[in-house]
């Protein structure tokens, strides 16, 4: 687990948790329902960044500061990698062949919320050097929760689509740059978080894959205002 690596990251929830200072802190804590009904269950919440990277050379493998994270098979043929937390990283590309071997690295900035960003890594020979592409950047929304629960020596890690939809009023920046199929995903997030049993397969899949959801049979499909407000909202947009 990430805190298991990074121990040190403890003391940064800490000091981020006591700066009440709203949008800057780079993690805070919200309620989120109720731990075996009984006691409040409360969430650690921090954006999550991801890197969308691919190469101009098949065969070529990728380290984030100086780590190995993954090997891109093809040429041209993105791979995602992440979360990461905010910061500066060091993406660089390496291919290995006969001729020996041939590198680019790229400086990636992650601030902000809501960010993905993407890389082509120019790993082709000396005579593919002219056709070196530039280095490509989008923004668009992507949000990600880690939960950590409070007094405890375990943390657990969960990923919402939209983090806040079930006590928030969304909005259309909530929904840019987000497919059809993540948008129908959000809708029926909120559901899930009440334990909510899906007929769909691929909803059901889906969701029995988050770490948060516990199927409930004795849930109605009965939502708060705010809830039936951002279904409505989603589906608009489907």
């Amino acid at each position: 687990m990430l805190i298991d690596k990074e121990p040190s990251l403890v003391q940064d929830i800490e000091e981020s948790l006591h700066n009440e200072g709203l949008g800057s802190n780079l993690f805070y804590l919200r309620e989120d329902g109720k731990h075996y009904g009984l006691f409040k269950r409360y969430v650690v919440d921090t954006p999550g960044y991801f890197i969308h990277t691919d190469s101009t050379s098949e065969g070529t493998t990728v380290y984030l500061n100086d780590n190995e994270i993954g090997v891109l098979d093809k040429a041209k043929e993105a791979q995602e990698f992440g979360p990461f937390l905010a910061g500066s990283y060091k993406v660089k590309g390496m291919k290995k062949s006969a001729a020996g071997s041939t590198e680019d690295e790229v400086v990636l900035e992650l601030a902000g919320t809501k960010i993905e960003k993407e890389i082509t890594l120019n790993t082709g020979n000396s005579e593919e050097e002219t056709e070196k592409e530039e280095v490509k950047e989008k923004t668009v929304v992507k949000e990600v929760i880690r939960e950590v629960a409070p007094k405890s020596s375990q943390a657990s890690y969960s990923y919402y689509l939209i983090p806040h939809s079930d006590y928030a009023y969304l909005t259309y920046d909530d929904l840019s740059g987000l497919s059809k199929s993540e948008l129908r995903l959000a809708r029926n997030e909120i559901y899930a978080r009440h334990g909510y049993i899906f007929n769909s397969k691929d909803l059901q899949n889906y969701f029995s894959s988050q770490s948060w959801y516990s199927p409930n049979p004795g849930y109605g499909g009965s939502l708060s205002s705010v809830e039936k407000h951002n279904v409505d909202f989603i589906k608009s947009f489907e």
